[in-house]
């Protein structure tokens, strides 16, 4: 079986979009004592690990346009999940890099002829 590229990007960008959602609630409900919620983390493992197997996949699949921006914002996650981001805020380390793979996918759906651009 042969998948168009707009139809692997109509498949990949929501499975990607809806593996963000756990990996970020993980990013923002991180405990402030480092190991000290072995629930939390288990959850947080499972969520950023079914996101990098979607960022894989949509790497695999879809416009190259897409490769770097997703790539990105999983790197953001994962250093907000994993490691420290500073006295930043959660949102203010992921804003950029969100804006940049949703712009992205944006884009990539509406040339594929999936969705229409807003405003058109």
């Amino acid at each position: 079986m042969k998948i168009s590229s707009a139809g692997a990007t109509e498949v990949a960008v929501p499975v990607v979009v809806r593996d963000l959602t756990p990996a970020e609630r993980a990013a923002y409900s991180r405990p402030e004592s480092w190991g000290d919620d072995e629930a939390w983390s288990s959850t947080a493992s499972a969520a950023m690990t079914s996101l990098w197997i979607a960022e894989r996949h949509l790497a695999l699949l879809c416009d190259e346009a897409l490769h770097a921006p997703v790539h990105a914002y999983g790197r953001a996650l994962n250093q907000a999940v994993w490691r420290e981001i500073g006295d930043i805020e959660v949102n203010e380390h992921l804003e950029e890099h969100k804006a940049a793979f949703m712009a992205a996918a944006r884009a990539n759906l509406a040339s594929s002829g999936l969705v229409s651009t807003i405003g058109s």
